[in-house]
């Protein structure tokens, strides 16, 4: 029980909900709160997929291509610069988009940077295996992570969802504030990706 706690605790470290809230408030400027309500409910979903999938099958299958943790995180700082960079320089013009094209990446942002590799990136999969790992192969703790990685989904949609409440409606309509959050946010993600790409390059050079 210990165990299964302690991996609870660890990936809600490390996904950092509520930071992660703020910059979901910055990417999600402009879209409507039933848009926003479902990217946080997909987002949600697609985090726990993706630390269940990494729990089955990331390990053996990256082993067994010669791909690295290092090698994914480096992949992810890149990925995670591009988004840093667009927030920092201001929210995202829309107005070249047409309606399809512009539901299109609404749809694909949940997945991609929120879940992967924002929120489920490669230090949230590395918790996830290594507790998954160190838990004793017996059923009923192979269903505790589980429910543990459903746990921590759940309560990160909870903080996504919670920006959308009527309490915070007033302060995120003044453009001003939002303009300063979607600055700092970028920033915070570009320092995210830098740590990232450093950690994998120190790696590759040690």
């Amino acid at each position: 029980m210990i165990s299964l706690l302690s991996m609870l605790i660890s990936l809600l470290a490390i996904t950092n909900p509520i930071g992660n809230a703020a910059i979901f408030v910055s990417m999600t400027q402009g879209v409507t709160r039933d848009q926003t309500i479902h990217i946080a409910l997909k987002t949600a979903i697609a985090v726990f997929f993706v630390l269940q999938i990494a729990v089955i099958l990331f390990y053996p299958l990256s082993h067994a291509m010669g791909i690295s943790m290092s090698a994914f995180r480096f992949a992810g700082g890149l990925i995670l610069m591009k988004v840093g960079f667009s927030l920092f320089s201001g929210t995202t013009d829309h107005s070249n988009f047409n309606p399809e094209e512009h539901k299109d990446q609404l749809a694909n942002m949940a997945i991609t940077p929120l879940a992967i590799p924002l929120i489920a990136g490669p230090g949230a999969m590395v918790a996830a295996i290594h507790h998954a790992d160190v838990l004793p192969n017996t059923l009923p703790y192979m269903i505790g992570s589980v429910v543990i990685i459903a746990v921590a989904a759940c309560i990160i949609g909870l903080c996504l969802y919670a920006t959308t409440l009527n309490m915070f409606a007033k302060f995120l309509s003044k453009k001003s504030i939002v303009g300063v959050i979607t600055r700092i946010c970028g920033l915070i993600i570009l320092a995210i990706a830098s740590q990232m790409v450093l950690d994998a390059v120190k790696v590759f050079m040690s």
